[in-house]
């Protein structure tokens, strides 16, 4: 419990300013492609909703992911020149301390904010169930059917039903293994086929870009995100855009825009909008003035090499930001000197005053740390035994190691300088002459 209360904690504690960086670059990057058409936009949108989860969650695991792609002497490497280049930014470990030390609080929190959204996704699962489960299959009238074939060739969507109920007031799609398009009873009295093909043709589109599937993604991320406001920003984002997009396929494809746009207003008036349901309707995002605007003066940018350009210079500053986020992150167990010294190092002992080969011995160091405390222990081998010692004292800080070993006649005292690839430095003897080098590595 205590490694996922950290883990929570981190996670909360990066994602409280790794999504306000996110929806920043996603402004920026829709501000780059608001010549380009509206899908665009729109999985920018959708995309910088994956990033709010994924980024904070890799810098949980920052570490860990490091370990996995390279080997442990790189790591060694790494870690060692990694904390010389930010042994200045030990301020950055107080609110990391701070929350730690609430650890189990953050933890509560959060897991009773996701049970909520759960809770919240469940109701509106039910809801939709209950509005939309009641359905019924009418004889089509010839006008109905008519343009059933026609959308479902446009469009190339095969496995679509059309249905009635009497519960819902406007269009909507629900599914996307075996999609419905469900229209109000009413529906079946209208004698305009403009109204029609516009109410289907839409729902259609939905169908085709599998907005359905999409969208239902985007609400289960939202139950670990959806606590932080530029997340709320986000999605009302993905919404408008997304109902832009599909009016801007239904235009390319089935009606010009001026009747389409007649018909969205007349539409409009008619239906009346359901709430708390899991379900796309023609007036999700509640934007309709703004998407009248966008089909009647928005003007998409049609050369090539403007669009690719565009889509580059969007795609760059989300790499920007991916890097930026994940090497800014907190991290419990980002490299520090405890995981440097930590494990097992090969000890080379050369004595000063004795020149003969007979007196230099080699030895495994194993090190490591519990409870914020270093220990360790050495097997000294050399040409006529091996002995195992305990290291007394051992202390560790930015730069420096310092040890002692009593060997059973005398103290020795160790003290090493750190090195991008170990330790080096002297021993001496605290109640002889003797004297002599250390060095120690991987």
């Amino acid at each position: 419990m205590e490694k996922i209360s950290e883990a929570i904690t981190i996670f909360l504690l990066n994602a409280s300013w790794q999504i306000v960086f996110i929806w920043l670059a996603s402004l920026l990057a829709t501000r780059i492609m608001r010549k380009m058409p509206m899908r665009f936009q729109h999985s920018s949108w959708a995309f910088s909703l994956v990033l709010c989860f994924l980024i904070p969650f890799a810098g949980v695991f920052r570490s860990q992911i490091l370990g996995f792609f390279v080997g442990s002497q790189i790591i060694s490497s790494t870690v060692a020149k990694a904390n010389s280049l930010t042994s200045g930014f030990s301020r950055f470990e107080q609110p990391l301390a701070f929350c730690l030390s609430r650890k189990y609080t953050f933890a509560l929190v959060f897991i009773g904010f996701i049970s909520t959204g759960i809770i919240t996704l469940v109701r509106k699962w039910r809801n939709t169930k209950r509005i939309y489960g009641d359905f019924t299959d009418e004889i089509l009238p010839p006008a109905i059917g008519g343009i059933i074939c026609q959308c479902r060739e446009i469009f190339g969507v095969s496995k679509v039903r059309l249905v009635f109920s009497g519960e819902t007031k406007i269009p909507a799609t629900v599914g996307f293994l075996a999609p419905k398009i469900i229209l109000p009873n009413a529906s079946l009295e209208i004698s305009d086929e403009k109204l029609l093909l516009t109410a289907i043709g839409h729902e259609m589109a939905h169908v085709r870009r599998r907005d359905y599937l999409f969208n239902l993604c985007f609400e289960i991320l939202n139950i670990f995100v959806g606590f932080h406001p530029a997340v709320w920003f986000i999605k009302r984002k993905i919404a408008e855009t997304r109902e832009m997009a599909v009016d801007e396929m239904v235009t390319e494809k089935l009606l010009d825009k001026t009747a389409y746009s007649r018909s969205l207003l007349q539409l409009s008036s008619e239906f009346v909008s359901q709430n708390r349901t899991y379900s796309l309707g023609m007036n999700d995002g509640y934007i309709l003035e703004k998407r009248i605007n966008n089909l009647i003066f928005y003007k998409t940018e049609k050369s090539v090499w403007k669009t690719v350009l565009a889509t580059l210079s969007a795609a760059q500053i989300f790499i920007i930001v991916v890097f930026i986020s994940i090497g800014f992150s907190f991290n419990r167990h980002a490299p520090t000197m405890t995981d440097f010294i930590s494990g097992r190092w090969k000890l080379f002992i050369k004595s000063a005053k004795d020149k003969s080969p007979t007196n230099d011995a080699s030895a495994n160091l194993f090190l490591q740390i519990s409870d914020g405390e270093l220990s360790g222990k050495a097997v000294v081998f050399n040409r006529e035994q091996s002995k195992e010692f305990t290291l007394i004292e051992p202390t560790l800080d930015d730069t420096q190691f310092s040890f002692k070993v009593d060997n059973g006649e005398e103290i020795l005292e160790g003290k090493l300088n750190r090195e991008p690839e170990g330790f080096s430095g002297s021993w001496i003897s605290t109640e002889s002459n003797q004297y002599g080098s250390l060095q120690i590595s991987r």
